[in-house]
């Protein structure tokens, strides 16, 4: 299991931050390895669900999407199973601040690999992710800094 973390200060208010990332339809906006992205259940915020295929490395499985956890506007939390491969859960934190918005993500991922798990997490898993949350960021931040 890896366990990652990424912040940042986006020039944006908390609200216009929080409700980008609530709506998983700009998935592919922030994320380039989405595609397909289709809502599958539920209309916004927790039981909200969706469909996509995502790119690892030469695969593109499909993905689930699902919001488990809404806090306006200071949390939100999915699980993403990626199955076989892998499944995720991922925490978005806001804070307002003078400058803006705090984000933090934090995402937990549990991979399918048995006793290849610990050498995959930490060869491959926590640093493709580390930089997948921070073009992430970066993209947000793009997006909703004017």
């Amino acid at each position: 299991m890896g366990v990652i973390t990424e912040k940042r200060l986006i020039r944006a208010s908390i609200r216009d931050v929080y409700e980008y990332r609530l709506d998983f339809t700009n998935l592919p906006d922030y994320n380039h390895d989405v595609t397909q992205l289709t809502q599958t259940t539920g209309e916004r915020g927790v039981g909200a669900a969706y469909r996509f295929r995502i790119k690892v490395l030469a695969l593109r499985p499909w993905a689930e999407l699902l919001v488990t956890e809404v806090v306006p506007p200071r949390r939100i939390t999915v699980d993403i199973a990626v199955r076989p491969l892998f499944d995720v859960t991922e925490v978005c934190e806001f804070d307002e601040v003078s400058e803006g918005t705090n984000v933090v993500f934090t995402i937990t991922v549990r991979t399918g690999l048995g006793p290849l798990a610990v050498p995959v997490d930490r060869l491959f898993t926590v640093p493709r992710g580390r930089g997948q949350l921070r073009r992430e960021l970066d993209l947000i931040s793009q997006q909703l800094e004017c």
